[in-house]
């Protein structure tokens, strides 16, 4: 009876098991399945950790929920790690005897991880999804896929996933490279296991390989709860992955919440995904509410752009293209966008991006997305490991002819909108406005030019001649403030380079009234705009990288007093912008102060061309007017 009772105890023992090398080819720290997410690590767990829970959606009409938590843990509370500890000191002394520094150090940085008293574990739970089921020999079934499976794709549907080679995203993450995981099921199964990938070792005489299991002998997972250990059972539907020995960065949660906002923006607005990046403390949670804040905050040079491109674009397009169905373009033209396209497929993933060049010359961000189930396998399989690109060699039968579809209708849809904005902006009263920026043009240096060569002032492109004129006022539920080099959504006067009032939107009005002061409040005389001809030329920078222009004012009458220069919204809306100087073009042109957005002591005699150079507070380059004001 005693003996039935130490057999039955036995058989709950957990523990790690290495198979036997037995000549098979060794394991070195450089594990290919790791290989793929080197360097930022952060990015690559959050992108895949949540394109799988993603695939997995359970109830379509609920998003999927995903949270990164960070927990530390008491050390003797993770079951293995003691044993786990031993193997890691035989893979350090074998590093040691192989004169292998870079193993040298990531063991020995490993074992002082597993001495200490506590162990930082960051846990990746989803919820809305199927979970993993299937038995541990069983092909098909996800556990098999997730846990015991290198290198094998996923059979069906259209996910995020094409290669099985994203589960070694969370093994980069950890100091031990050691991953626990845990999952209950749609038939409310509970499983468990735990997964190493170390460098082949000596254990006790025998040659071991480096990847290796915690669970039951016979590299078995657990399967009854009362058998797993009680800090991974999983309460309810989903599954858990915990990195053991979290690498743990001072900016962890913002970099998680970078590579959430930049991967999966769309995702998050399309309500098919919330996550919560948490320590304990505070958390960061994200979902369609928060979104415009949190792209704001962590990727305004990434998703922010192309949020704001799906959510207020200049133009829609959609096809059913060939092979791939149903296919949608969106384009938004606004000042420093990128001109650059990024493509996504149905997990509303991104993939990578696209330049279109000699197409739209204005300033534009765009977003191809491919929404038909087939079409989205045919994408997938042109998808290296990392799903960063699409590579038509990687599909030799179709690839060719998927891309050059995609390509070609963008190429067509920026071109017909190049057409569009020409036809429309020799239509535009008002202002006057630029050419769309040239980043090649830049790089000549007009500041140089205009500063050695003020007789040549006329080889420089010049806007139309323009006439203070009252505008209608349009609405534009994204742009409530003038664009600042530091963001690209509105903001409340956290840069110090903009001073102006309260940055709140500044429309045109005529008459007199308190349009007639200054910013301070106090009164200004101001020079009646209809007595005015004028144009703005971009000239460079100056040596403090302030951006540059030539302001040429034609007087029609005698006048005398202050302007307000204005930049010029997408929007049809003016804004001030802060100027840090304004100097006469030539010596004999007088001299006039600045206040904020004035220029202040003009004195214009009709018939009389006046050149100002004035520099803004802002190094971007912004279309810029004269404020229009009648008295």
């Amino acid at each position: 009876m005693l003996k039935a009772q130490k057999k039955k105890k036995s058989e709950v023992v957990l523990g790690w098991h290495f198979p036997a090398l037995d000549h098979a080819d060794t394991e070195g720290l450089n594990d290919p399945l790791l290989g793929y997410f080197g360097g930022d690590y952060n990015q690559c767990v959050a992108r895949e950790v949540i394109q799988n829970s993603i695939d997995a959606r359970d109830d379509t009409e609920c998003p999927v929920f995903v949270k990164f938590e960070k927990l530390k843990l008491p050390i003797a509370d993770v079951p293995g790690i003691a044993e786990l500890k031993e193997h890691i000191k035989i893979c350090l002394a074998q590093a040691k005897s192989e004169h292998n520094d870079k193993a040298e150090k990531h063991y020995r940085d490993a074992l002082k991880i597993a001495t200490a008293t506590s162990i930082d574990v960051l846990r990746a739970s989803d919820y809305n999804t199927s979970g993993l089921d299937g038995v541990d020999d069983d092909k098909k079934g996800k556990w098999h896929r997730l846990v015991k499976a290198v290198g094998e794709n996923q059979l069906t549907g259209a996910g995020g996933g094409s290669y099985g080679i994203g589960k070694g995203a969370p093994f980069v993450a950890s100091m031990m490279r050691a991953v626990y995981y845990s999952t209950k099921n749609s038939s409310g199964e509970v499983i468990f296991q735990g997964k190493a990938r170390l460098l082949s070792h000596q254990w006790k005489g025998s040659d071991y390989r480096g990847v290796g299991s915690f669970g039951i002998e016979g590299y078995k997972s657990v399967r009854e709860e009362g058998k797993i250990p009680e800090i991974f059972i999983r309460d309810k539907q989903g599954t858990d992955i915990n990195i053991i020995g979290y690498n743990v960065t001072p900016s962890w949660k913002d970099e998680l919440a970078k590579s959430v906002l930049d991967n999966f923006w769309m995702a998050i607005h399309s309500n098919d995904l919330e996550v919560i990046i948490s320590d304990g403390a505070d958390e960061i949670s994200i979902n369609r509410a928060t979104l415009p804040e949190l792209l704001e905050k962590h990727s305004r040079d990434e998703g922010l752009i192309y949020y704001r491109t799906v959510i207020n674009p200049t133009r829609t397009f959609k096809k059913q293209l060939p092979l791939l169905g149903a296919c949608t373009f969106y384009v938004r033209i606004e000042e420093r966008f990128p001109r650059e396209t990024i493509y996504m497929r149905r997990p509303k993933m991104r993939v990578s991006k696209w330049r279109f060049p000699k197409t739209l010359h204005e300033p534009h961000a765009g977003l191809f997305i491919c929404e038909d189930v087939e079409g989205n396998k045919l994408l997938r399989n042109l998808e290296p490991p990392e799903h960063d690109e699409w590579k038509a060699t990687l599909d030799p039968l179709q690839g060719k002819e998927i891309i050059a579809a995609v390509r070609s209708w963008i190429t067509g849809n920026l071109k017909e909108l190049a057409a569009e904005e020409s036809d429309d902006s020799e239509e535009v009263p008002g202002l006057e406005k630029f050419l769309p920026y040239d980043e090649d043009s830049e790089k000549e240096s007009l500041a140089n030019k205009s500063r050695s060569k003020p007789a040549d002032f006329a080889e420089l492109e010049e806007g139309p001649v323009e006439v203070g004129a009252e505008r209608e006022e349009t609405e534009d539920e994204v742009e409530d403030h003038v664009r600042k080099p530091s963001s690209l959504t509105p903001s409340s006067g956290d840069d110090p380079n903009y001073r102006h009032g309260n940055g709140s939107r500044r429309h045109r009005r005529g008459g007199g009234g308190n349009n007639n002061v200054d910013p301070d409040g106090d009164a200004i005389k101001r020079i009646d705009t209809s007595a005015v001809k004028f144009r703005i030329i971009h000239t460079g920078r100056s040596e403090m990288g302030n951006a540059e222009y030539c302001l040429v004012i034609e007087p029609l009458a005698d006048v005398e007093g202050a302007i307000d220069v204005v930049a010029l919204g997408n929007d049809s809306t003016v804004y001030p912008i802060p100027l840090a100087y304004a100097e006469p073009w030539d010596k004999e042109s007088g001299s006039f102060s600045i206040e904020k957005s004035y220029i202040n002591g003009l004195k214009l005699k009709k018939g009389k061309e006046l050149r100002i150079k004035i520099g803004t507070m802002s190094k971007s380059r912004y279309a810029l007017g004269i404020e229009n004001y009648e008295s």
